[in-house]
């Protein structure tokens, strides 16, 4: 039950019979296990976000992880006036860099389109790859049901 939902640790821990160390864990009573999964679930989320939020390389990179972490709580639960503050301070944040952001460079701009057609690209062939090796497992399959 380690971990559960709908047990919480007491702190004290124990030795089992193989000498593993295990957390001692009670029961949650169940008024409170609807708290405290919605609790686990946005620990876990804001945890997986962080840690791609840490690695991610650009700023846009980031924004992006921002809105998939936004779209994860808008699938579980809702909120309007949430999103329509966030939507009216992006479309600030949008007014404030068309309005004082630096223009980009014509090499720059070159360099963004080039890399978006080389993902493309790859994105492509791994659809085809991954086709063709679809393909060849279902007709693995079919010539060993028929042996």
């Amino acid at each position: 039950m380690a971990g559960h939902v709908h047990t919480k640790s007491t702190g004290n821990a124990r030795r089992t019979a193989g000498g593993k160390l295990r957390q001692v864990r009670e029961p949650i009573p169940p008024e409170q296990r609807a708290a405290a999964k919605r609790t686990k679930q946005h620990q876990g989320a804001r945890a997986a976000m962080l840690k791609r939020l840490n690695a991610a390389r650009g700023v846009l990179e980031q924004l992006d992880i921002a809105r998939e972490y936004v779209m994860s709580g808008v699938a579980k639960y809702d909120n309007d006036p949430a999103i329509a503050a966030a939507v009216k301070l992006l479309i600030a944040v949008g007014d404030q860099i068309f309005t004082e952001g630096t223009p980009v460079t014509p090499a720059a701009k070159q360099r963004r389109r080039a890399a978006a057609q080389k993902h493309r690209e790859q994105r492509r062939v791994k659809r085809v790859l991954l086709a063709e090796g679809q393909a060849a497992v279902r007709r693995k399959q079919t010539t060993a049901r028929t042996a």
